[in-house]
């Protein structure tokens, strides 16, 4: 119709079906549910699969300190009863029965712990040591796919691991560093002041310094233990700085408590979730592969193959370590896919952190060529990029 017409027909207007993402697309909490998906990357998987593998080596050389295998015996026992408990608290929707679950396990490791600090130690060296080369890697693929939606190969993540490995560890252990070095000068002021009765009561008169100091340890203590999750996702990130990292992680705690406990409980749920899929899915091909191969087979081959031979004796007692072998390395991609998606999920939730407390979007993370904590342009990079 001629628009100059004194009653012009307004414009057709176009009609697009709302789909669930429009509807999510503003909330930030949905954004987690991509921790799943994430953490099931291959290249991810193979990461966290190989540094379970070394972390694995070094416990089994860590048995031999005297007093070690009871110790691991010990926690082994209180991790898988209380996870346990935690997964069907989870399934069953039973928040009181995770929260129990999670104190109980904090409180028996912490009992563990102060009965032999320095056999705990020993054995706690490997994970915190290795763990953080493992996943400074899952975490920075993880990062660059949510903030630039690329998938990088693994040599994108694990040359990142290789030049910040310094910074994944002095992340991870600078908090339990700083509290090592509280109590030991806690114990040398102690014995100072407090070995000759005269000094003693100099000593008392200031035992409120001592209250205050430890304090300011208690809550980095607590700090570190709430925090650990985020602590190589920040240095993932924001770059090699594992002062700005532990900050920004302590900061966020104070200032977002309880969406950080909100994202934890998500990210539990979706973890028990996947794991259980994963858990089903690796005991169903197990018990495929050993009911097929055995089917036309006696007695001796299928118990071999089940990882029941030790009633075998002569080559079948050699063929069952051998399938026993297979079966456990196998096995394995359980606690792998696990380790991947920790990485993975407190990845993405620490980059919805940020956004909320600091304002910043979720692309803005480090890239080489900046500087580490911020997003300004290293100067060094800028003069070799003219030259």
């Amino acid at each position: 119709m001629d628009p100059s017409s004194p009653n012009p027909q307004p414009a057709p207007v176009s009609r697009r079906q709302v789909v669930l993402r429009d509807l999510l697309d503003d909330l930030l909490w949905p954004k987690l549910l991509r921790a799943g998906a994430m953490s099931l990357r291959p290249e991810r998987v193979v990461i966290a699969y190989a540094t379970l593998l070394f972390i694995t080596l070094a416990m089994h050389a860590a048995r031999y300190i005297p007093g070690a295998d009871d110790f691991l015996t010990k926690a082994g026992v209180l991790f898988s009863a209380q996870s346990e408990r935690a997964a069907n608290s989870v399934i069953y929707t039973n928040l009181p029965q995770l929260g129990g679950a999670l104190y109980t396990y904090a409180h028996g490791l912490a009992d563990l712990i102060a009965e032999s600090p320095w056999v705990a130690l020993a054995c706690a060296a490997p994970w915190l040591l290795i763990a953080p080369f493992g996943a400074s890697a899952i975490c920075r693929l993880t990062a660059v796919e949510t903030a630039h939606r690329v998938i990088s190969s693994w040599p994108v993540g694990v040359g990142f691991a290789l030049r910040a490995a310094k910074a994944s560890i002095l992340a991870v252990m600078g908090p339990v560093i700083l509290l090592g070095l509280g109590v030991l000068g806690l114990a040398i002021i102690g014995a100072a002041l407090f070995s000759v009765g005269g000094l003693g009561v100099v000593g008392a008169l200031f035992f409120f310094l001592a209250l205050a100091a430890c304090a300011g340890m208690v809550l980095l203590g607590l700090g570190w233990v709430l925090g650990l999750p985020m602590f190589v996702p920040s240095v993932a990130c924001e770059g090699p700085d594992p002062i700005d990292a532990v900050q920004r992680v302590l900061a966020y705690l104070v200032g977002r408590p309880l969406r950080i406990a909100a994202y934890s409980l998500v990210l539990i749920a979706e973890l028990v979730i996947v794991a259980s899929v994963v858990g089903i899915v690796v005991h169903a091909t197990l018990d495929l592969a050993t009911w097929g191969l055995t089917l036309f087979c006696g007695p001796d081959a299928r118990a071999a193959l089940s990882g029941q031979g030790d009633t075998l004796t002569g080559a079948w007692k050699s063929a069952a370590r051998v399938a026993q072998f297979w079966r456990e390395a196998f096995l394995g991609l359980v606690p792998a896919v696990v380790f991947s998606f920790v990485c993975s999920g407190w990845t993405i939730a620490y980059l919805l952190i940020r956004q909320l407390h600091d304002g910043q979007d979720r692309s803005e993370i480090w890239m080489p060529g900046m500087i580490p904590g911020t997003l300004a342009q290293d100067a060094a990079s800028d003069d070799d990029d003219d030259e």
